[in-house]
């Protein structure tokens, strides 16, 4: 299970080497071997025994902002895995190698949003259909064009050019996906900082949720978050989470327009302020709890059969095993 703190006053400590939630006068006991992670957000309150607690069982903590996104994490000093993995990473950086590994990441990405397209197009109208198609059509012409770049460019030539039918693919995307949302909860396009309605406010709480997910995943494979393949110039910034996110961003997208069509949404889950709109208390219980459920859930992918979040792990370890593969064929750096 997860563990989620976003009520102002909830306490976490430890009790007996359990987990004990405080909350309005309620007390709750949690074994650390139920709990997979502790996700608190401003207001809420955890003691360093039940940090310790957490350390010693492997749980992750995680601190996020309103929106959901991880500000830090503790996790133990022991790393994920042995340090050659972090410095062939670097070195992949660095290696032609890795343009062919962009390339399929992107696509990958464009042709999961077109299943998620085709599985929310069941049941639609003609005149919807044939929107949503025509989109398919042309994310599937960029996916081409990503495919022909010519890999001899310099290296800022090539990314640009990818970023570029990458970007196109996802305007063409986020329109077919909003005539797919229901009338009352359609958005008019993407905005992020900040959303500017309930759907891009559920998009962007869920997508902070996968954030930190993906994060720890990275992590626990023993791999350097912040050192990126596709994004490079991110500074400060977690980069390679950024790159793995592109192969589950669909799932929360799923989410966000299954909350949305399902009527279980009111508008006092939303708080409007300067033209922008943010997820309340009950906002971000719904969100987080559906997003989590979903990533919970058990599918097959590749033939395995595992949650969504065991796949991402499995995911985050087969690179890592795939950087150990690379010994002696990357550039010194």
């Amino acid at each position: 299970m997860h563990i989620i703190l976003s009520n102002p006053g909830t306490l976490l400590r430890s009790k007996d080497g359990s987990f004990l939630i405080v909350q309005d006068e309620e007390e709750r006991v949690v074994p650390p071997s139920k709990v997979r992670s502790i996700t608190l957000s401003r207001g809420a309150r955890i003691t360093s025994d039940a940090i310790i607690l957490a350390i010693r069982n492997n749980v992750d903590v995680i601190i996020t902002d309103e929106f959901g996104n991880a500000l830090g994490r503790v996790w133990s000093v022991k790393y994920g895995s042995i340090s050659t993995i972090r410095k062939n990473q670097l070195a992949f950086f660095y290696s032609p190698l890795a343009i062919g590994w962009i390339k399929d990441l992107v696509k990958e990405k464009i042709r999961k949003s077109i299943a998620l397209l085709r599985t929310l197009l069941k049941d639609k109208p003609d005149d919807v259909r044939e929107k949503v198609e025509k989109a398919i059509g042309q994310m599937r012409d960029y996916i081409d064009k990503i495919d022909s770049v010519d890999e001899d460019l310099p290296w800022h030539d090539i990314i640009a050019e990818i970023r570029g039918w990458e970007g196109i693919a996802g305007k063409r995307y986020f329109e077919a996906l909003s005539l797919l949302v229901d009338e009352k909860w359609r958005p008019k396009g993407r905005t992020k900082h900040p959303p500017k309605d309930p759907f891009n406010a559920m998009l962007s709480y869920a997508y902070g949720i996968l954030y930190s997910r993906v994060e720890g995943a990275l992590i626990k494979a023993g791999l350097d978050p912040y050192v990126g393949i596709y994004h490079r110039d991110e500074y400060n910034r977690p980069a390679l989470v950024y790159d793995f996110i592109e192969k589950y961003r669909h799932w929360m997208d799923y989410v966000a327009v299954a909350l949305a069509n399902s009527g279980s949404l009111s508008e006092e889950m939303f708080v409007f302020e300067d033209g922008a709109c943010w997820l309340d208390q009950l906002g971000k219980r719904v969100v987080a709890q559906a997003s989590i459920d979903y990533l919970s859930e058990i599918v097959t992918l590749n033939g395995v059969k595992r949650s969504r979040e065991e796949h991402i792990q499995r995911d985050a370890h087969a690179f890592a095993k795939f950087l150990l593969s690379l010994e002696g064929k990357l550039p010194n750096v």
